[in-house]
C-alpha cells in the first residue's frame, strides 16, 4: 500500500473476515470495549453473552454493525452504545427482535 493508506488493506481483510462470522473485540484502556461484526444474529448474540459474563458490569461497550454502516444506513441502525450490564440484561436480544420486526 502507498504511504498514508496503510489501514485500507487491513480494513478490507477485517471486513471480509467479519462477513464470514468473525467478531473483532478490542479493549480500550479506560474506555471499555469496541465490538465490530458484520451483522447481529442470534449466534453472535449468544457468543457476546458468554463473552461478557466475566467482565466488569459497568464497562461501556460500543458495537459497530459493518453491514449497515457500509450500506449507508443512519447511524442509529449500525452503532449500538451500551454496557456489559445491559448486554447481560438482554439489550442485544431486544435489538434483534426490533430489527426482525422492522426488516
Amino acid at each position: 500500500e502507498p504511504i498514508g493508506l496503510e489501514g485500507k488493506a487491513r480494513a478490507e481483510i477485517m471486513t471480509e473476515a467479519m462477513k464470514c462470522g468473525w467478531i473483532r473485540i478490542r479493549e480500550k484502556r479506560n474506555c471499555g470495549f469496541t465490538i465490530e461484526l458484520w451483522e447481529l444474529e442470534s449466534s453472535a448474540n449468544d457468543f457476546l453473552l458468554d463473552w461478557c459474563r466475566d467482565k466488569p458490569i459497568y464497562d461501556p461497550v460500543k458495537i459497530n454493525l459493518l453491514k449497515f454502516e457500509q450500506a449507508g444506513r443512519p447511524q442509529d441502525q449500525w452503532f449500538i452504545s451500551t454496557s456489559i450490564k445491559d448486554l447481560l440484561a438482554g439489550s442485544l436480544q431486544k435489538y434483534l427482535e426490533d430489527k426482525l420486526r422492522n426488516d
